[in-house]
């Protein structure tokens, strides 16, 4: 038998809606539960990091590294925080984009563009419309 795509995989797969109702509810009672238990994963994860987060930082070195910024909070926060400009400085494009979607400047950069190249447009329709 081929998994992922293959001939046979596909020929043993049954639509929902060729299935009993009794097949149909135990399908989806089982998606159903899944769904749940990886809700309850996700929110496990979320409220760990959160506690990570705000956790105080006690390190020496990470704090003195924190000061030398002239950063006085010591949460991980403020050190992860460090850790993206840092990364953003030696060239991490993601990391620069997070920080500029992190104080707002991305989604300004974006309308800018926009704009830009709705000026450029109307100034070629402007330039076809004075030629004719």
């Amino acid at each position: 038998m081929l998994l992922w795509g293959g001939i046979m995989a596909q020929k043993d797969l049954i639509p929902l809606n060729q299935r009993t109702k009794e097949e149909q509810k135990k399908i989806c009672s089982k998606g159903g539960k899944k769904s749940g238990e990886v809700r309850r994963e996700q929110k496990t994860y979320r409220d760990m990091a959160k506690a990570m987060l705000s956790a105080t930082i006690t390190d020496e070195s990470l704090l003195n590294e924190l000061k030398a910024f002239g950063i006085t909070e010591t949460d991980v926060k403020a050190y992860t925080l460090l850790g993206m400009i840092k990364a953003s400085g030696n060239g991490s494009h993601n990391a620069f984009d997070r920080l500029m979607e992190l104080i707002g400047e991305k989604e300004q950069n974006q309308n800018e563009n926009v704009i830009a190249k709705l000026d450029k447009v109307l100034g070629d329709i402007d330039e076809v419309m004075n030629n004719e």
